[in-house]
């Protein structure tokens, strides 16, 4: 586990392991939103667009997509991102990455000043 904390009101800052590498886990899920919405309102990505949940995108783990049938079901990409939240559906996150790519969203996460979370 690692922290940060800020007095505000003293300008001193206290971490607790600061240099520690962890692994991103469901949290790389925020980033997805990030760089899903962020398209969105530059108009580059429609969130109504449909998208087929194939075979590639199936993975273990959290959600209900992955009891579906791979290759019947179209939703939204809206629909996949609440998914992912809502449920933390590791299938529809799978899918999100591949439309969004994995380098534009660690671009976006550049662009935030995390230069070392991926």
């Amino acid at each position: 586990m690692g922290v940060a904390l800020k007095d505000m009101d003293q300008n001193q800052v206290f971490f607790i392991n600061p240099d520690e590498l962890f692994p991103i886990a469901s949290t790389i899920k925020v980033a997805i939103l990030i760089e899903f919405f962020r398209r969105v309102e530059e108009k580059t990505l429609d969130p109504l667009e449909s998208t087929i949940y194939k075979p590639e995108h199936k993975t273990m783990g959290s959600g209900v997509l992955k009891e579906l049938t791979v290759g019947a079901v179209s939703l939204p990409l809206i629909d996949h991102a609440t998914l992912m939240t809502t449920v933390s559906d590791n299938t529809s996150t799978n899918l999100l990455i591949d439309v969004l790519g994995i380098d534009n969203i660690n671009n976006g996460l550049i662009s935030l000043g995390l230069i070392q979370t991926r």
